[in-house]
């Protein structure tokens, strides 16, 4: 009888891949076993006649999320005798290499047997099953089995316990289920902490949020701040409380029908998928929104109900959507806990299942048609990525803002989940947790300790400390060969031009880059061409008032600013006296390339933004202002290395003063400078890469999309929270 031994991976561990395959083999008929190995894999031995083996191993790879068949191997194999399809205990050796499931967002059959009347989990809030529900959240330690979990207080009952032991139910060998018997159970606190007494502790807290008091929901991996979304009064309160004045928040929307009213769901499949990120999508002009949730922004994030708790809590409300932001203060860790949520919330809706490890929501957006992270978290972390060459075993400490660190091992790469900026203290000691917790589950010493080259980021110490402890090497990594890193990684390529936009990075000349094309390989790169320096007077001050990052781009073009005194005093807070005091520093200011400061100083010669509240706001207003724009032209600015963006700011000041259309103007700015690099970068004659925290802009994108066909990184953000992917590839080959 033929047989056949089965290799297969990708997301196969914890998402109910053995069952599944256990009811696929036992369906067509077949015999023999699966079960999980080393490196995150399973595998599986089959038994049968040729065709239906053939069918079976088609059948695999069309298996729905949350499983993910990325490679599938199939060998001839000795006969042996089996009398069914069985599930084996994983081997031993699955336990040290594998993969750490991520959360993933109510499935559809968990959410019909929610709102099923007849079924005994009908209206409980946290259900959950093989393709759904906590996993990273809630696991202390490897293996993921139950008693390993936050779990562990919740025995099964006798009906949970038929569930999970009968082969043929959905929730065989799951490890997070329950139900309203023997599960967690729901109940709303008042701002001192103390049980309200209701019936229904969901309903009243939607009575509540439509009354317009502010609600801190217990979710998977943290607390929201959910608010009303469509009344000034509410919103204004939610950014006082959380001191964020501007920054857009994000939307929870029953389903996408209800997302449609407020915005154009152009995305469902994303917005739908098992991992829910928040999508950025275009806001309806008519649509119901308050415009303090996202002021100056065309773009807002909405994210499906991804637990039943939400799900039935927006149900409940008359809006069926709202403000849900994560619980924390501005630039601090998400809560996990009802004591930290307490401090901004009215009331708090919570579950009593612990939270192991806060995990923020995933943020995705689409730019020039490919779908980019800016924050990855939530439903992908910490799901590891597979190098395709044997790494030594490391850590990464990342950048500084936006942050996320990672472990390299085999040839894996595990990025920890979105940490934030690490400038900040508390973000720190999170970092460092999550590191020293995957080092531990992955029983990782690491030979070597990576950082960002620039000399005062506060992650360069936790990379000191912990090169110290382990007696591991400390590998400094040069921030935009870092990125252009990941992005080859991703591609399998050893060498490319790369082209690197963000905000800063620390240049080997000393000066603050960010608007780069490189020739890169997995070693070392060279500077091949970059956006002309100008100086940025007052330095850090430059970056919070673009008028600043004006007043150098107009000096270095040689322009009297005398006669932009009256335009840049009025932008600045401290007027003409702070005028003078910015131009009389500006010939021993820091220099800087970077398209993030470029792109601040075009905001405020256009007028739409003075004052930065959050990372990347004037660029970000930039893009929004080229709504509907179109090129109006395509510029030489190339003068041998040099990207002149001084001959970019006199053509745009002759637009503005030729009376056209703003819109037009802001996204001829953006696409002329994508160009232009993409120009240069295809001098090489290498595959081109696009990467860094501006590479996000849908304009400059357009711009560079004209010239080359670039790769971008889909599996980690363009951004700092994909840079220690880069840095774990370049610090192991360098080392080797």
């Amino acid at each position: 009888m033929p047989a056949k031994r089965i290799v297969v991976r990708g997301l196969v561990q914890g998402v109910g891949f053995r069952p599944q395959v256990a009811r696929l083999a036992r369906g067509l008929k077949l015999k023999g076993y699966v079960k999980n190995v080393a490196g995150g894999a399973a595998e599986i031995y089959v038994i049968g006649e040729d065709e239906k083996i053939s069918k079976f191993i088609n059948l695999l790879k069309k298996l729905p999320p949350p499983i993910r068949v990325e490679d599938l191997q199939a060998e001839d194999a000795e006969e042996m005798s089996f009398d069914d399809f069985i599930i084996l205990k994983s081997d031993k050796s699955s336990y040290k290499h594998s993969q750490i499931p991520p959360d993933l967002g109510i499935c559809e059959d968990c959410l019909r047997e929610m709102l099923n009347p007849f079924s005994r989990r009908y209206m409980y809030p946290l259900i959950s099953c093989a393709k759904c529900g906590p996993r990273f959240s809630m696991i202390r330690s490897l293996p993921y089995d139950r008693e390993n979990t936050s779990m562990a207080e919740f025995p099964f009952c006798a009906e949970c316990e038929r569930e999970y032991r009968d082969p043929w139910d959905p929730r065989y060998h799951v490890q997070g289920f329950a139900c309203a018997k023997c599960g967690p159970k729901v109940r709303l606190l008042d701002s001192e902490g103390r049980t309200v007494l209701v019936r229904d502790p969901i309903k009243e807290a939607a009575k509540l949020l439509d009354e317009g008091f502010i609600i801190a929901v217990k979710g998977m991996g943290g607390y929201h701040l959910a608010a009303k979304a469509t009344e000034d009064e509410v919103v204004a309160e939610l950014r006082r409380r959380k001191g964020r004045p501007r920054k857009p928040f994000a939307l929870m929307a029953l389903n996408s029908e209800v997302a449609n009213r407020i915005v154009v769901v152009d995305d469902e499949e994303l917005f739908n998928s098992p991992e829910a990120p928040i999508v950025l999508f275009r806001k309806r002009e008519d649509g119901p929104l308050s415009e303090l949730v996202a002021p100056g922004h065309a773009l807002v994030g909405v994210m499906r109900a991804y637990t039943g708790l939400h799900y039935l809590l927006l149900n409940y409300t008359a809006d069926k959507f709202s403000i849900m932001t994560s619980a924390n203060p501005s630039g601090k860790p998400t809560c996990i806990t009802k004591e930290c949520a307490l401090g901004m919330a009215d009331y708090v809706l919570e579950h009593d299942r612990e939270i192991v490890h806060r995990v923020d929501d995933s943020v995705v957006r689409r730019s020039a048609g490919e779908r980019l992270f800016l924050r990855r978290s939530r439903g992908y972390a910490p799901a590891w990525l597979e190098a395709d060459e044997e790494l030594l075993s490391g850590a990464s400490v990342g950048a500084e803002l936006q942050n996320a660190g990672g472990i390299s091992f085999s040839n894996k790469v595990v990025l920890t989940q979105y940490i934030g900026d690490t400038d900040e203290y508390d973000n720190l000691r999170f970092m460092e947790e999550e590191l020293r917790w995957l080092l531990k589950q992955y029983s990782v010493t690491p030979e070597f300790v990576a950082a960002d080259l620039h000399p005062r980021y506060s992650s360069k110490l936790l990379a000191l400390s912990l090169a110290e402890e382990f007696g591991a090497e400390l590998v400094e990594v040069q921030h935009h060969h870092a990125h252009a890193a990941s992005v080859m990684a991703e591609a399998r390529l050893e060498e490319a031009a790369a082209i690197v936009v963000d905000g800063t990075g620390y240049g080997l000349d000393g000066n603050s880059w960010g608007g780069e094309v490189l020739r890169v390989n997995r070693e070392d790169f060279e500077r091949v061409a970059h956006l002309e320096y100008f100086p940025l007077p007052g330095g850090d001050r430059a970056v919070k008032y673009p008028a600043r990052a004006l007043m150098g781009l107009l000096y270095a073009a040689g322009e009297d600013l005398e006669k932009w005194k009256g335009k840049l005093a009025r932008a600045l807070p401290g007027g003409e006296g702070e005028f003078e005091v910015a131009r009389k520093v500006l010939g021993r200011s820091v220099l800087t390339s970077s398209l993030g400061r470029t792109l601040d100083a075009f905001a405020a010669l256009l007028g739409v933004a003075y004052e930065r509240s959050y990372e990347g706001e004037p660029a970000m207003l930039l893009e929004a202002a080229s709504l509907g724009g179109k090129p109006l032209t395509k510029l030489d600015l190339i003068d041998g290395n040099v990207i002149k963006v001084t001959e970019l700011l006199r053509w745009a000041v002759e637009a503005l003063d030729s009376g056209k259309k703003l819109r037009d103007v802001a996204f001829t700015i953006q696409y002329n400078l994508g160009y232009n690099m993409a120009l240069k970068a295809a001098e090489l004659g290498l595959p081109v890469v696009v990467s860094g925290g501006a590479a996000v802009n849908e304009p400059f994108l357009l711009g560079v999309k004209e010239v080359v066909k670039p790769l971008l990184p889909h599996k980690v953000p363009p951004g700092d929270g994909g840079i220690a992917l880069g840095q774990l590839i370049i610090a192991s080959r360098k080392l080797k």
